[in-house]
């Protein structure tokens, strides 16, 4: 975190909660996923933006605020597992179920 830091002098890093403490404590603002957007959204447009460090959620809000933000390119393993096809399956084998998808889930997930 310290070197992308150094790459970044000045911008404002915002992190996920759900992260190591190392890295929450060289953070400017920790966030949630059901606040990620207000915490985006409270910075001032002019100001470039650093969030870490789950790309998903971070696109996700990029999506939700129309505000381009530097992605640190980590993710939830978790979250990885699920996929437009295993997703495309189980709608198949359930197709009356309601699919809710978290933030973190890729792009084709969360659509």
């Amino acid at each position: 975190m310290r070197n992308l830091k150094k790459r970044f002098p000045g911008v404002p890093v915002v992190t996920y909660v759900n992260t190591y403490a190392d890295v929450k404590a060289e953070s400017d603002i920790c966030c949630t996923s059901g606040n990620a957007v207000k915490i985006v959204q409270s910075i001032p447009e002019e100001k470039p933006i650093l969030f870490c460090p789950d790309q998903n959620l971070g696109q996700w809000v990029m999506q939700k605020t129309g505000r381009h933000m530097d992605l640190w390119p980590g993710s939830c393993y978790v979250h990885m597992q699920w996929t437009h096809d295993s997703i495309y399956k189980i709608k198949r084998e359930h197709p009356g179920a309601l699919l809710v998808a978290h933030p973190e889930c890729i792009g084709p997930v969360r659509q």
